[in-house]
């Protein structure tokens, strides 16, 4: 008897996680569809504004390539250089390059590029803002 109501109070516990649960989900995705209703109404704007989306394009994308490859060519030499100072009685030196390279390039680059270009674009958007008069 006793093991049965264990069961029934744990099965209670789930049914109501995944009613909560089911509840978050549902708003997280009324927020979404916002966002997505919300972007294709303001969607004409980007042919109307052609000249102005086009360079803040270009400034996003095109001008963060050489920041981002500094930032990458440091972080990769770091990575390099620890991985042998920690590795060197354990791994083969001829396999240490490779497990190094597919470190960085499955795993930390994409991390590494994406906080360098955040924090690129969102200091061009403040500074954007902040010389408005």
């Amino acid at each position: 008897m006793k093991a049965a109501l264990s069961i029934l109070r744990g099965g209670g516990t789930l049914l109501y996680m995944l009613l909560s649960g089911g509840a978050a989900l549902l708003r997280h995705t009324r927020g979404i569809t916002a966002l997505l209703g919300r972007t294709l109404l303001h969607l004409p704007l980007l042919f109307k504004n052609i000249s102005i989306s086009i360079d803040q394009m270009y400034g996003i994308g095109v001008e963060s390539v050489p920041l981002v490859s500094v930032v990458a060519l440091f972080a990769g030499g770091i990575t390099v250089t620890q991985a042998v100072y920690q590795f060197s009685g354990l791994v083969p030196m001829k396999y240490l390059g490779v497990a190094v390279g597919k470190m960085i390039m499955l795993e930390l680059g994409p991390v590494f590029i994406s906080f360098v270009v955040a924090a690129r674009v969102a200091t061009a958007i403040a500074a954007e803002v902040g010389s408005m008069k």
